[in-house]
């Protein structure tokens, strides 16, 4: 072999081996390109994880407290769930933690948007439901969703509402916060519904209270239907009730021919307003524990059977000009229920 033709043949060799080296290099990357391509191609996308903002639902009602101070509290126990990013499972768990003193739940939860019911329940019945004197401890229940929440809509969750607090029991001391939180993959969402100053101080809250002295008229067969005979507005405090304030008589017109609140030259005589007389008092100013007591006059028809209908005899008081700041006694309207003016009232309170 000359040497040209070892170096042709060492040049031929390794030309041969290079040029297959890259081959083999290439095949590797393309397939291993191709590879990992196709498990891009297979991994599936991570669905978007729940998003849930909460705020306080309905209006909110004033609730006095020990320290002197008017606050604000919602009168819904529960709140406003906006869903956003993915829908929130069937299944979720929503605790709710509360005042009890402020607050009493229903016997079962509600959760509603636009108007529509949406399936939940109770994982465990509410503590703190009911009690006659509601304890400060913190009362709790746990809602379990029913139904998966579709994303961008708001839906009310409803466990309860506000007691009626009434005059003496309507001061609350150091009133809690109510908790709410969504349980998320992602972790909890949660929110403090702590009670806000209102401005008001509870020096500058009145109430009242009206009472009737009760007096029976009679015709037939034993009907009859009761009136006052005099009416009684008394002063709760601490602030006085408000000077114009009105106390209202109202019976009906087809029992009575007429009626006068009052005497003297401040004597109201009662207008006719469809089927009832009403007549109208303007009070004076009256501090706490001071009492206003007025008599009533009035003229009955003549009655002679049973009566279709009955408006009932009313007596009431109200200031809408300071209503913001009334207390409620629980006794801003009395009534009787114990009229007998047909015969299914006549066989049940009939007397005679």
């Amino acid at each position: 072999m000359t040497t040209s033709d070892y170096c042709d043949s060492v040049l031929t060799t390794r030309t041969t081996r290079t040029v297959g080296r890259r081959s083999v290099l290439i095949a590797v990357a393309v397939t291993t390109g191709t590879a990992c391509l196709g498990l891009l191609q297979a991994a599936p996308a991570r669905a978007a994880d729940p998003e849930v903002t909460i705020e306080a639902g309905g209006d909110l009602v004033e609730v006095a407290t020990a320290d002197g101070a008017v606050v604000q509290v919602p009168t819904v126990l529960g709140g406003l769930l906006s869903v956003g990013s993915a829908p929130l499972p069937e299944g979720t768990e929503v605790r709710v933690t509360w005042d009890p003193r402020l607050y009493e739940a229903n016997p079962a939860p509600v959760l509603t948007v636009d108007g529509e019911a949406l399936e939940c329940s109770y994982s465990n019945a509410p503590s703190g439901t009911a009690p006659s004197t509601p304890s400060s401890a913190p009362a709790q229940a746990t809602v379990v969703l029913g139904e998966a929440l579709p994303q961008g809509r708001s839906y009310l969750l409803c466990l309860g509402s506000t007691r009626s607090l009434t005059y003496p029991q309507d001061t609350v001391e150091a009133p809690e916060g109510t908790s709410i939180t969504v349980s998320l993959p992602a972790g909890p969402a949660q929110a403090q519904q702590e009670a806000q100053a209102s401005g008001t101080q509870t020096t500058e809250l009145w109430g009242a209270s009206v009472g009737a002295g009760w007096q029976m008229l009679t015709w037939g067969e034993g009907y009859h239907v009761w009136y006052p005979g005099s009416v009684t507005l008394r002063s709760a405090g601490p602030a006085p009730v408000p000077a114009g304030s009105r106390l209202t008589v109202q019976a009906d017109a087809q029992v009575l021919a007429s009626l006068v609140l009052g005497q003297g030259a401040d004597a109201v005589t009662a207008v006719t307003v469809g089927t009832v007389l009403s007549a109208t008092y303007t009070t004076p100013g009256l501090t706490e524990g001071q009492m206003l007591t007025l008599p009533v006059t009035v003229e009955a028809r003549d009655l002679d059977g049973p009566l279709d209908h009955l408006e009932p005899t009313v007596v009431t008081v109200s200031s809408p000009e300071a209503a913001r700041t009334q207390r409620s006694t629980g006794w801003e309207s009395v009534s009787r229920a114990d009229d007998a003016y047909d015969e299914a009232t006549r066989l049940r309170y009939g007397v005679g």
